[in-house]
């Protein structure tokens, strides 16, 4: 073999790992394909679904009513290779970008054309890991389940809510959200089940690799989107661009456009056979297939249309026993500073709890900073001589919960 066909030889190998190893961009959401197979199965469902789409049009629920909800969230790690038992950390770092998406206190809302900054919406939900369990018993909102199960996540299977087939049990749907992370197939990044799913599937799966802000997140879904678009599934969301060319969401105030987005594209991006000019199509609301940093809207129509979701179908949550509000989210106990750092990092506690670790993460998800043997209740110094300028993720662990925060290192 002469040297030039060695060469072309070693450049398609080396392509052809390359693209295998990061997943395609082609419909990396399964719930449109999920809610067919669920319409198969049961003919009740499609009966609720139409019931529950009729009742957000006709303006059912009194949405006054609703003010600031809070949705407990079980987390349950599915994990066949180590490195797919991802960290605390990186499950409350998908928490945080729920949180700040759903509140509309994400930055790149500053991003949105002048057009539709009137249309923005603070959907006032949030989202808080559960701590206490079914049972009523304190917890972490963490479950995790080492399998030796291939496709554990396939779409459309009954493995991964079945903990004798190597999955794990769903958490009572009326008082949990409940998230299973594990190895997706294919081009899948996520789906998720609409209100009126078998109760013993519903909810949302994620892949270990979409899943959060830090770790194993990996671009293009590495700033938690893909949970914020399937959360708007769950709650009854459908994709902004439908089921058909020129689809209806069923929401006012998007626009028709002609199909999906993928990528990042310019503003106007015009849909010319939905007649959606000037403007054209809203690419970078959640519920499109942009890049996780290419989308970060809801509307206030879809805001009503999720808030109609929770006085309805979801209505259970607000009831909910799986949060009681001890800290479970250790927010209000730390105060962290200076932020920005230059020399040091100081960690003052007035928890009467152990602190069981403190870590400190570079922005690609690099761990640069580990706290060893005890650690004080009150105060604790991270020396940040020898770390590089830049962002970082703080993550804090305890008995009771995880807390995680953005900080700046800034040698002068």
């Amino acid at each position: 073999m002469n040297l030039k066909r060695v060469l072309v030889v070693i450049i398609g190998i080396i392509c052809h790992f390359g693209t295998s190893a990061q997943k395609s961009q082609d419909a990396w959401c399964g719930t449109t394909e999920l809610d067919k197979i669920n319409k198969s199965r049961d003919p009740n469902y499609e009966i609720f679904r139409n019931a529950q789409d009729r009742a957000v049009l006709n303006g059912s629920y009194d949405l006054k009513t609703g003010g600031l909800i809070q949705i407990p969230v079980v987390v349950h790690v599915i994990y066949r290779l180590d490195a797919q038992n991802i960290s605390d950390e990186q499950i409350q770092s998908q928490i945080d970008a729920l949180n700040k998406d759903y509140r509309a206190n994400n930055w790149d809302t500053m991003l949105v054309p002048s057009v539709w900054k009137h249309l923005i919406a603070d959907c006032e939900i949030e989202f808080v890991l559960a701590n206490r369990d079914v049972n009523g018993k304190i917890h972490s909102g963490i479950t995790r389940t080492q399998t030796s199960v291939v496709d554990i996540c396939k779409l459309g299977g009954d493995v991964y809510y079945n903990s004798i087939k190597g999955g794990h049990d769903i958490w009572d749907r009326n008082s949990y959200l409940n998230f299973w992370v594990c190895e997706l197939e294919g081009s899948l990044y996520g789906f998720s089940t609409l209100p009126g799913a078998a109760k013993e599937s519903d909810g949302i799966v994620i892949d270990w690799e979409s899943f959060g802000t830090i770790g194993t997140a990996k671009y293009p879904s590495d700033k938690g989107r893909t949970c914020t678009h399937e959360v708007g599934h769950w709650l009854n969301l459908k994709h902004i661009f439908g089921t058909s060319v020129c689809g209806d969401d069923m929401v006012p105030d998007t626009p028709l456009q002609e199909k999906e987005n993928y990528g990042c594209p310019s503003f106007p991006k015009i849909s010319s056979m939905c007649g959606n000019g000037p403007d054209g199509d809203m690419f970078m609301n959640y519920m499109d297939y942009t890049q996780d940093k290419c989308m970060y809207m809801f509307t206030k129509g879809q805001k009503t249309r999720m808030l109609s979701t929770l006085l309805g179908a979801r209505a259970s949550l607000a009831s909910s026993k799986g949060y009681n509000g001890v800290n479970s989210v250790v927010r209000p106990s730390f105060s962290i500073g200076p932020n920005p750092a230059n020399l040091a990092l100081i960690v003052n506690s007035d928890q009467a709890e152990e602190i069981n670790t403190i870590r400190l993460f570079s922005i690609s998800g690099q761990e640069v900073y580990s706290s060893a043997g005890r650690i004080p209740k009150d105060s604790h110094s991270i020396d940040l001589r020898d770390v590089d300028n830049g962002i970082y993720i703080l993550g804090i662990s305890t008995p009771s919960g995880t807390y995680s925060e953005k900080i700046i290192v800034q040698h002068d």
